[in-house]
């Protein structure tokens, strides 16, 4: 049998262009979801159900699955899995029902797991190879792609575009940009094959525990801004459909500042200090939201809350990474799998919530995440080097 050929490793920007053209179609998906729960006429906790297909389609990829999904060359993963994507997303908007819908973010869930696989891997490689960090710099990127897709959703809105026509427009963008960002790219990518099988459901240790509560209110809030900001701007404020469509954009916009900024930052401050400045920013961001009076100012808590969460879960991977107690990968995994699990149960909980005491309440419910997880970050120092 003749060897595989080695894969040629991208450029940084090669990988920036990756990541990018992979959130254009969440980017798209997210500012539609108002319009998603309307069509379907689907109550807070069927919308919350629905969504928590997504992180359960990822746990079962990263699960079952991420040994395959390793041996993809990035070429070959990248330019197969967001058109597929893309195909999930837009079967979503058309579901009609709650069980539908998570059928559909299952599938849109398990490929994006499988693009977080490939592009993390590629991502490492080129670090190792390059001696400079790459992987936040990449997210950031995935972040503008949000932004821009969620601009260009504010007019497909305002044009009273039907979701999955709008979703079907942004599916050949994405799939061009994905095949102009591998270009010149090998499509093998010849890693040798593993010696054992990793478990796969790894217990966390009280070390791993504290890292996901010192970055959990990251995920909680990152959720909702996400998935529940239109739903935020329709029913707590009255807003118009349009300006609806825009509230996922400038949490957006504060996601791709903090990831940008955060090599910078972290030299600033140092790690320790600036995971407190971010969670008491997605603090006061999130007291915006919740006691704001006027639409504009909780556009401005939005921006914050972005911000705020952009660089905490990843700092809690990198520190687990760091723990030195078990392998790193074996408390990376343990970490991610508490994560996938609160993911599930996050949607969940939040739709629960917009139904009982309104959406409103339901973001300041944030807080509790929050304070757990500064007075952890002040109590054991997760984050000190």
């Amino acid at each position: 049998m003749q060897p595989e050929a080695k894969q040629e490793l991208p450029s940084p920007w090669q990988l920036y262009c990756a990541f990018f053209a992979c959130a254009v179609m969440l980017g798209s998906w997210y500012p539609r979801i108002p319009d998603v729960q309307r069509l379907g006429s689907l109550d807070g906790w069927e919308l919350g159900f629905g969504l928590a297909g997504y992180p359960a389609g990822t746990l079962l990829l990263f699960t079952f699955g991420t040994q395959w999904a390793a041996r993809l060359s990035f070429r070959r993963s990248f330019r197969l899995v967001v058109p597929a994507l893309g195909v999930a997303l837009i079967a979503a908007t058309m579901a009609g029902n709650a069980a539908a819908l998570f059928a559909c973010m299952a599938a849109a869930g398990a490929l994006q797991g499988i693009l977080a696989v490939t592009g993390n891997v590629e991502a490492d490689q080129i670090e190792a190879a390059l001696g400079r960090p790459v992987l936040v710099r990449a997210h950031g990127f995935y972040s503008v792609a949000t932004v821009m897709a969620g601009g260009a959703g504010i007019g497909f809105r305002a044009l009273d575009v039907a979701p999955w026509w709008h979703l079907s427009i942004a599916l050949p963008v994405a799939t061009i940009l994905v095949v102009i960002a591998t270009i010149g790219i090998g499509g093998s990518i010849g890693k040798p094959a593993p010696t054992e099988q990793p478990a796969r459901i790894v217990l966390p240790t009280s070390q791993v525990l504290v890292l996901f509560v010192a970055g959990g209110a990251a995920l909680y809030l990152d959720n909702a801004a996400s998935d529940w900001s239109g739903i935020l701007l329709r029913d707590g404020y009255g807003a118009d459909p349009t300006t609806v469509t825009a509230a996922v954009t400038a949490w957006a916009i504060g996601q791709a500042a903090g990831r940008l900024g955060f090599p910078n930052l972290s030299n600033l401050v140092g790690k320790e200090k600036l995971a407190l400045l971010m969670a008491a920013t997605a603090g006061l961001g999130l007291a915006m939201v919740v006691i704001s009076p006027v639409a504009a100012a909780a556009f401005l808590g939005l921006f914050l809350m972005g911000i705020g969460t952009s660089a905490l879960f990843p700092m809690a991977i990198a520190a687990a990474a760091r723990l030195g107690d078990r392998p790193a990968a074996t408390n990376v995994s343990s970490l991610s799998q508490m994560a996938f699990l609160a993911g599930i149960a996050t949607p969940i909980v939040l739709g629960g919530l917009v139904q009982l005491v309104g959406v409103r309440w339901a973001f300041a419910s944030g807080a509790v995440m929050l304070m757990a997880s500064l007075a952890i970050q002040l109590l054991r120092r997760p984050f000190a080097r």
